[in-house]
């Protein structure tokens, strides 16, 4: 589930799929779709067609599997969204939040890896009291 925060949508992703549910005050127009904007905000490089959901004509959802919305490379990332009609009308335009739950620092204060959610390690992780013998 995603919150607005400061007018901004926060959604925690997970690895899957992101679900977008939007509700009009009419029936939902066709060929509408839900884009994800460069950081310009003028070229879509993700999008999906709005589904109407059957039980109410006046809703219709939008699911993006792409691995940069929900597996992205980084904690938390902005991206400009825009619902756009077939005639090319912007129905709704707002940035989407999406971030990650964040684990804590390592054990030396950096962040972990968004990727892995490995934190560095050094040789004396591994033997901890070792002292190279003189010479070597």
């Amino acid at each position: 589930m995603g919150k607005v925060v400061k007018g901004v949508l926060n959604l925690n992703v997970a690895h899957g799929t992101c679900t977008f549910v939007f509700t009009f005050n009419q029936a939902l127009p066709a060929g509408t779709e839900l884009q994800a904007l460069n950081a310009s905000g003028d070229q879509a490089w993700t999008k999906a067609a709005l589904t109407p959901v059957s039980s109410n004509p006046k809703q219709g959802f939008a699911t993006l599997n792409h691995p940069m919305l929900n597996s992205p490379s980084y904690w938390q990332v902005t991206y400009p969204f825009d619902l756009v009609a077939s005639d090319g009308s912007v129905l709704w335009k707002s940035n989407v939040l999406l971030y990650k739950t964040f684990p804590g620092l390592c054990w030396e204060g950096s962040t972990p890896d968004p990727v892995t959610l490995f934190c560095p390690l050094s040789d004396t992780d591994f033997i901890p009291h070792y002292t190279p013998a003189p010479g070597k």
